[in-house]
């Protein structure tokens, strides 16, 4: 077996001792409360003593076993704990030895000494990679208890394929839950329409956190243990860098992230599902918000969580929950390998999102567009927008800060050595002008934390901090490696090749409602009224291709518009307003520019004296293939009320003249329609309402079953 630490030996009487008391762990610490000495100059393995004669043995490693071994010298007293592994021999000098191998975070009764000798020992510990046969025995027994646990769930669910039901089972039961629809199994690591089984599933063992975590300290697993932070994120090996990285965008925000777990019925309920092993997770998928309710099981690998999972904390779990709600929502953890980040932005936060890739590489070569753009970056910040920018990865020709012909390993060092990654999300944290000197910055935040960071000007080390103290003072530039760092603007339009906005209206309103397209014709269109001016946001969604057959012939997006009209006073008709483009604050209306997308959005301030508004979703072809579904969204700063914003449903006719995109037309023809549809408030969870209007709709009832 390899030899993968070193070893340390020392000899000294307690009074002599010159370890140092350390608390600064990588993964968590120890489950008791003690004096810790670190066995190694790096960490890894720590001896914890508690009220001077108790010691433990810490392991904070992941995926290394420590070899540990105490000499003590015969003058000293000391016994074996009660439920300890070490093993206890004499020596031939009359001391006694001690030795014991302590697993990843393990925190293991060693020994007991008594208080009023001195004490005096050598010690050795060595690290080495797993044994084979441990690891064997940990998934031997992993699988066969997530075996039958999955029999006893399958017991109580009987012939119900309900989720709320088989949850509520589980908990009157008392035995943990286990997501039938998602089981730990081959099927959620692969997608759903491979044939072939996944290659190293033989290696792969589903575990819940009570399984790999010591059960000294299970008290300590939560969702939340010590706040959310973007640079506690660890993206693991599943190729999820996209989703990742969004996911420390969104974790700016605290709150953000906390709505995303939020319990429709009550954080009470939350906790005691939690206990039974169920957790949910509201996500945004089609445009329509989802309650996924996922188990705890986890994929591990070597006794490891194999995926994604919080850095530095494996007893906090939110975000391995968050992949594992993503992935089935998505069919299985293979469907989220490779995507688009701004699409994540998009499902995690339900807002719209705009890519700014081409403006971006504008940029790089036109003056004028980068001193244009970068007005654009600060006032998304000052918005409250999410901005995440991208490093090109293999499509070197994206490379702006070298040949278009570089190859990808000459790509990877040029960027190493100016301290970034290739094919890499970052987010823009601050954006800063400054006249003296003149300069543009950038704060970014690479999403893994502390390592790769800026080396050119204005990163840590540049002199320009010294030079230019107005600058620093504004700037407040971090000294510490915490993934932070300051980039000057024309640095920034060179060496990232591109990036997105995310449209964040925190104290908004959302409103969801579905709809059919029949050929072209939508079979919902938002008819609003109001009485002062106000500025919303639409969207329109299609089904994300994603789970869908790669044979289906609806599998290519469609075009998608959405087409605003107001009224005309003089002409007494209604005219287009207003037309969606790839960016949702540019609305010409008189260009009709279907974009092929997952999905579209139109922000516009509608006067009421132009009124009343039609919104109308619009696709481009016919679809041969049947009725095609979509949601069309809409974010307002106030709710909808019949004495404010008054918002209707309708449908037009086959024959409305809009639906040829003629400008100008009478309307004619509509009719009320019923929908049902969603309602979501800041810091609340979605709802679902029914009716023909939005003001004055009735809530839907929805099941939440407790159990009796």
């Amino acid at each position: 077996m390899a030899l993968c630490g070193g070893s340390r030996t020392k000899s000294k009487a307690r009074e002599h001792d010159d370890q140092r008391k350390v608390h600064d762990f990588k993964y968590g610490g120890p489950a008791v409360t003690g004096d810790c000495y670190p066995l190694f100059e790096d960490g890894r393995c720590y001896r914890v003593e508690v009220d001077r004669h108790k010691w433990f043995l810490y392991n904070d490693s992941l995926d290394m076993e420590m070899h540990v071994s105490f000499t003590f010298q015969k003058t000293t007293a000391v016994y074996k704990t009660e439920h300890g592994r070490t093993t206890v021999r004499k020596t031939p000098t009359g001391g006694t030895q001690c030795s014991v191998v302590v697993y990843p975070l393990e925190t293991l009764p060693y020994v007991k000494v008594t208080k009023r000798t001195q004490i005096l020992y050598s010690a050795a510990c060595v690290s080495r990679d797993l044994a084979p046969g441990y690891i064997e025995k940990v998934n031997r027994e992993a699988k066969a208890k997530c075996m039958h646990e999955t029999q006893k769930v399958a017991g109580v669910a009987g012939v119900s394929h309900n989720e709320e039901e088989i949850l509520c089972r589980c908990r009157k039961s008392k035995i943990l839950y286990i997501d039938m629809g998602f089981p730990p199994s081959e099927a959620a690591l692969k997608r759903p329409h491979d044939k072939q089984s996944v290659a190293s599933m033989h290696a792969i063992a589903w575990r819940r956190p009570q399984d790999y975590l010591p059960a000294i300290a299970h008290e300590e697993i939560k969702l939340f243990r010590h706040g959310v932070s973007a640079a506690g994120i660890g993206q693991g090996h599943l190729g999820d860098c996209w989703l990742m990285c969004s996911i420390a965008v969104v974790a700016e925000s605290t709150t953000m992230v906390k709505d995303i777990f939020r319990h429709p019925v009550s954080q009470s309920r939350r906790k005691k599902e939690e206990r039974a092993g169920g957790y949910r997770v509201c996500i945004s998928k089609n445009g329509w918000f989802h309650h996924i309710i996922v188990d705890s099981y986890l994929p591990t690998y070597n006794g490891v969580v194999y995926f994604a999972r919080s850095t530095g904390d494996p007893y906090e779990l939110w975000v391995s929950l968050l992949e594992k709600a993503y992935a089935k929502l998505q069919g299985s953890y293979a469907s989220i390998v490779g995507g688009n980040p701004l699409h994540a932005l998009q499902d995690l936060t339900g807002f719209p999102v705009y890519s700014f890739t081409n403006t971006w590489r504008a940029a790089a070569n036109e003056e004028a567009v980068a001193s244009q753009f970068f007005k654009d970056l600060l006032r998304y910040r000052k918005n409250g927008y999410l901005i995440s920018i991208s490093t090109p990865g293999t499509d070197t020709s994206a490379y702006n800060a070298g040949s278009g012909n570089a190859n990808e390993a000459s790509l990877a060092a040029r960027y190493k050595t100016a301290g970034l990654s290739t094919g890499h999300s970052y987010s823009v944290l601050m954006v800063r002008q400054f006249v003296i000197p003149r300069v543009k910055l950038l704060k970014i935040r690479n999403p893994w934390g502390s390592g790769d960071e800026w080396t050119g000007a204005w990163g840590k080390n540049s002199t320009g901090w010294q030079k230019h103290s107005l600058v620093r003072r504004s700037c407040k530039p971090s000294k510490v490696s915490d993934g932070t760092f300051w980039m000057e603007w024309r640095d920034a339009v060179q060496f990232f090749e591109g990036g997105g906005v995310c449209m964040v209206k925190k104290a908004w309103y959302q409103y969801r409602f579905p709809g059919q397209f029949i050929g072209i014709i939508p079979s919902v269109v938002l008819k609003i009224e109001l009485r002062k001016k106000q500025k919303l946001l639409f969207t329109l969604s299609q089904k994300d291709r994603r789970l869908q057959n790669p044979d289906d012939p609806d599998q290519l997006y469609k075009g998608l518009l959405i087409s605003v009209t107001g009224h005309n006073a003089q002409k007494g008709t209604q005219q287009i307003v207003a037309l969606s483009t790839d960016n949702p604050e540019v609305h010409p209306p008189e260009k009709y520019e279907y974009i092929v997308a997952r999905d579209v959005g139109l922000e516009l301030e509608l006067d009421p004296t132009k009124g009343p508004f039609y919104v109308i979703p619009r696709i481009m072809t016919t679809n041969q293939n049947g009725p095609k579904d979509f949601t069309l969204g809409m974010l307002a700063p106030n709710k909808s009320t019949a004495r404010g914003l008054r918002v209707s449903f309708v449908h037009l006719p086959d024959t409305c003249p809009t639906l040829r995109n003629v400008v100008s037309f009478p309307m004619n023809g509509e009719a009320a329609t019923h929908v049902r549809f969603q309602y979501k408030k800041r810091g609340g969870a979605p709802r679902v309402k029914a009716g023909i209007t939005v003001f004055d709709a009735t809530h839907v009832t929805e099941t939440y079953l407790h159990p009796q």
